[in-house]
């Protein structure tokens, strides 16, 4: 290769003189001057003007270099010098240049946001689901004397953040509410003992804020509940008879929407795992129409959820 180069390079040196001499060659012989331009005046010219402007004068014809040994020594050299560093270099003939890095701050920081890998600050909406345990009861003073039950609450929930402190926590739940209650009465002046439970059925749309840090969170929102259906079973006694059973599943007298409010604290694993502890009060009184005492939702819930996602 390197031999190859290096005769091209002497017959490009070669080349310049000899195609100077054929240019040369090939140009037309200068044109005779008339006799009698050089006898007399010329033609539309004054006579006593010259014949020619000065003497010994000739028409000007280019003029050709000759062979250049010291430029075809360069070529050469240079044509040497190029192999050596293309064997030494053998990238340069296959490497591109590569594209220039963007200069736009905008782009620039969104290729970093984009690139950002999951897990550092990555902002996502996560859903899952969730149930647990409700210890519900009913505010209020009245002759029934109302106390704590058992139900129990499922259903669904989504979390959107706003950054990684502050995020939008909607729910939809299924929540069993309501209370046990005893006391006495008179009927027609004979002493009556009551004992009866109250199950009340909603469906629940709490929408709360959460303030998270290091796995724990504190929540808090309102929420709207609406009143699937009620059962109520009481027993009657009456002194010196049996027990009488009675139930209902009316819903006149109750107020089918509800309006409360949340507060809860929990913990959440990255994993999506959580359990929390929340307090449900209500601001609606349940009867409809409202009467005095007023009575009011009140149920402490304690859930296992799941969130599905990263």
């Amino acid at each position: 290769m390197k031999n190859i180069l290096c005769c091209l390079g002497l017959l490009a040196g070669l080349a310049t003189p000899a195609a100077a001499q054929d240019r040369r060659a090939a140009l037309p012989a200068p044109v005779a001057r008339p006799a009698v331009w050089n006898a007399g005046s010329r033609p539309g010219s004054r006579a006593d003007m010259p014949a020619s402007p000065r003497p010994g004068w000739q028409p000007a014809c280019p003029t050709y270099r000759t062979l250049d040994v010291a430029s075809v020594a360069l070529g050469v050299l240079q044509t040497v010098h190029m192999v050596r560093f293309l064997r030494a270099h053998p990238e340069v003939l296959t490497t591109y240049p590569a594209a220039p890095e963007p200069t736009c701050f905008g782009r620039r920081w969104a290729a970093a946001a984009v690139g950002r890998p999951a897990g550092s600050g990555a902002l996502a909406a996560r859903f899952g689901v969730k149930a647990g345990f409700n210890l519900a009861g009913i505010t209020g003073s009245n002759d029934r004397g109302y106390k704590y039950r058992g139900g129990f609450s499922a259903g669904f929930m989504a979390d959107v953040p706003f950054n990684e402190l502050v995020s939008f926590h909607p729910e939809l739940l299924y929540a069993q509410k309501g209370a046990r209650y005893s006391g006495t009465d008179e009927l027609s002046g004979i002493p009556v003992g009551i004992d009866g439970t109250l199950r009340l059925h909603y469906l629940d749309l709490p929408l709360l804020a959460r303030l998270k840090t290091g796995g724990f969170f504190v929540e808090a929102g309102p929420q709207l509940g609406y009143l699937l259906g009620v059962r109520e079973e009481a027993t009657a006694t009456i002194a010196g008879l049996g027990p009488f059973a009675d139930s209902n599943t009316d819903l006149a007298g109750y107020r089918r929407l509800d309006v409360g409010y949340v507060l809860g604290v929990g913990y959440q694993l990255p994993q999506g795992l959580e359990a929390s502890l929340r307090y449900n009060g209500g601001l609606s009184d349940l009867q409809n129409p409202s009467d005095d005492p007023k009575l009011r939702n009140s149920v402490f819930q304690l859930q296992v959820g799941y969130a599905f996602g990263k």
